[in-house]
């Protein structure tokens, strides 16, 4: 058994992460209840860099910006996409709701906790 312990420590990274993501996705949701809407463009799209897209928008009068790798169908430079943001600060907005922003963190980090209860299992049983 001496010899497998020293793989113990490979497991953390991988449930701080999923920590990390329990943690935003908590935030996400309690955004989710206050959460608004609005219509922005996408001025930029960054394939190399995760496919992310450049977003800009408008809350009373003033000009935000954001970046996000849809979830769902990839837009176009210039079009139209809805963008959610919370009131209290505009420049936390998203091109997905946050509930569903939310969930998706979640889901994420189960998987972790599972990937890393395997390798933790197989570490010290099936040697």
């Amino acid at each position: 058994m001496g010899d497998r312990t020293q793989y113990l420590f490979l497991p953390g990274p991988l449930i701080l992460v999923a920590i990390f993501l329990m943690a935003s996705a908590r935030t996400d949701r309690e955004l989710s209840l206050r959460e608004k809407v609005t219509i922005g463009t996408i001025v930029a799209h960054e394939p190399r860099n995760h496919d992310r897209y450049g977003y800009r928008f408008e809350v009373s009068g003033r000009e935000y910006s954001g970046w996000e790798t849809p979830f769902k169908a990839e837009p176009r430079i210039g079009s139209s996409v809805t963008v959610y943001y919370d009131p209290l600060s505009p420049s936390e907005s998203a091109l997905a709701d946050f509930s569903e922003r939310g969930h998706r963190k979640t889901g994420m980090a189960i998987a972790l906790f599972v990937l890393s209860t395997v390798a933790i299992a197989a570490t010290l049983f099936l040697g």
